[in-house]
This record gives structure tokens, C-alpha cells and sequence, in this order.
């Protein structure tokens, strides 16, 4: 399995099997546009979850990209937070593995008086707990490793990379960086990307909504209502998408509480719904000011 392989391709067997409900997912990938209304329809008409989600996977998310694996990967998030929970796992404690064994291969290039001294340098380091004197008499690496992972945790990589830093073996400590990097860096810009335009959105709306009076408020809230009610609905309108907002959250909401709700159930749409929502207030010069605002490349507020 590549490391640089998307999760919904990692995952791709796992997700066929264990995805149930599959409904929502499909309304919501066909309102977002990853898939189109031939390829619902079809989907549809599959007599199992497990067949629908392998033509999902084998056929539109296929074509659709890294975008549309992107755009299923957040929809999973809302429909199916355990499994996605449970897979996460399966990849941490793979990683964990991988990570053990890179630093044993790593540690196998000490020299057995450089490994005693990588040893006494751990029992040295301030802020980490120390090993006891018996545990620092193993011998072979692997132990070692395994040692260190459970009595540091999380911090056993940096411990060793520390370790090595002060035995100048810079070179180890390069190899270690090298394998441990790589891809995940080919996924930072898409990640630094999508908060930004979340944060694009959110000052967005803020700045279009500051004059609503607390009645205005509590109307605009009460707009979002129908949205929710459309749980089953095919329908492109921007009603549909609100219909994840949890209203006992929203109900408690100020200004700035309702637009992060908005922004995290609704996401981009956010900018639609809320024109929408005013719209039904007949507050048109918001909704001009908010058209204004979006147009200006403050920040690209569509990827």
C-alpha cells in the first residue's frame, strides 16, 4: 500500500463493507457536484449498500479526483464518525509499526559503544522520564524501541532524533526526517488551503450579518428551519445542505456562534445559505453587501 495513496483508496475495501446508510452520502455528493444525476440515479437503483458503494468508489469518486475523494472523505465525517474513528486507528497503529521499524534499522547503524552512549544520553535528558537501570541493559534494538515507545509515547521519534542531534550523527537524524515526511507534506497545501477559505467564509458572513438587530438574529436562525426539515430531498437548492445544523446549538447561538455552526455543517454553501436565509427576510442590501463581498479576491473562496 503506497503511503502516498488517498484514504478513500486506502480504505477502499473497508468503506464498500462497512458504510451502511448510504443515502445521505449520495444526496450530498450529488449537491456538491462529485457526482452527476445519470450516476445517482444509477447508484440508486443497486439492490445493497456494499454494491452501491463499490460502484460509488470504482466509478464517479474515481473520475472526480482527489477534489471529489476530498469532498467524500468530509461527508464520511458527518455520516459516519466511528468508522471513520476506527480506520484513523488502523492507520495510526500502522504507522506506529512503520515508525519502530525505520528507527530500529536506524539504530542498527550505531556501533555498540555509540548504542551504549545513545542510551546513557536518553538516561540524561531532562523533561523525559528516566529508565530504569535494568531496562537500559538491553541489548538489541528492537527492544530498545519498544521500550522507548512505551515509556515515552508519542515523543519517542523526537527523543531519538534528539539523542542522535547530540551524538552529532546528523546523518541518522536525516534519514529519520526523510522517511518520516515525504508525503504528508504533498497534503499540507490542499489542508492550509481549505482552512483558509473556511476562514475566508467565516469573516465573510460576520461582515455581511454585524447590523442584525438580536430579533433579526433569532429570525435568521428561524429561516435555517426549513433547510433542516428536507433530510431525504434529491433537490440542488441550497435548502438541502442546512439540514445538518443540530438547532438545539444553533437556538443558543450569537452572531458569531451561528456562523461557525453554519460554516461547519454547510461549509462553503454557507455563503448561499445565508442568501438565501435573508432572501426570506426581504433584507436585500445584506444580501447585496454579501454578493460585494465575495467578489473581491480577498481570499479564493472556492478551490
Amino acid at each position: 500500500m503506497a503511503e502516498d495513496e488517498h484514504f478513500v483508496d486506502k480504505h477502499r475495501s473497508e468503506l464498500i463493507k462497512r458504510v451502511s446508510d448510504i443515502e445521505p452520502i449520495l444526496n450530498e455528493l450529488l449537491h456538491r457536484n462529485v457526482i452527476q444525476q445519470e450516476s445517482y440515479d444509477k447508484i440508486k437503483t443497486l439492490p445493497t449498500a456494499e454494491e452501491k458503494m463499490r460502484e460509488l468508489i470504482s466509478g464517479p469518486l474515481k473520475s472526480s479526483g482527489v477534489r471529489g475523494k476530498d469532498v467524500f472523505y468530509e461527508i464520511l465525517i458527518e455520516n459516519e464518525p466511528l468508522l471513520i474513528q476506527d480506520l484513523k486507528k488502523m492507520d495510526a497503529e500502522v504507522e506506529t509499526m512503520s515508525t519502530k521499524k525505520r528507527i530500529c534499522e536506524t539504530l542498527n547503524d550505531l556501533s555498540a559503544e555509540e548504542l551504549e552512549k545513545f542510551k546513557s544520553l536518553i538516561e540524561l535528558e531532562t523533561g523525559f522520564p528516566l529508565f530504569s537501570r535494568k531496562q537500559l541493559e538491553v541489548t538489541k534494538t528492537q527492544d530498545l524501541v519498544e521500550l522507548m515507545v512505551e515509556t515515552y509515547s508519542r515523543q519517542y521519534l523526537e527523543l531519538t532524533k534528539h539523542v542522535l542531534k547530540l551524538m552529532n550523527r546528523t546523518d541518522l537524524v536525516q534519514r529519520l526526517i526523510d522517511t518520516s515526511t515525504g508525503t504528508k507534506e504533498k497534503h499540507r497545501p490542499s489542508l492550509i488551503q481549505r482552512v483558509e477559505m473556511l476562514e475566508s467564509v467565516i469573516e465573510l458572513l460576520l461582515e455581511a450579518l454585524k447590523d442584525l438587530s438580536e430579533a433579526e438574529l433569532k429570525k435568521f436562525k428561524s429561516t435555517l428551519r426549513p433547510f433542516y426539515q428536507l433530510e431525504h430531498s434529491s433537490s440542488k437548492s441550497m435548502q438541502w445542505k442546512a439540514k445538518y445544523i443540530p438547532f438545539d446549538l444553533l437556538d443558543k447561538a450569537d452572531m458569531q456562534g451561528t456562523v461557525c455552526l453554519m460554516v461547519q455543517y454547510c461549509g462553503q454553501q454557507s455563503v448561499d445559505v445565508t442568501k438565501e436565509s435573508l432572501k426570506k427576510m426581504k433584507r436585500t442590501d445584506l444580501v447585496q453587501r454579501l454578493s460585494d463581498s465575495s467578489s473581491r479576491p480577498k481570499r479564493q473562496l472556492q478551490r
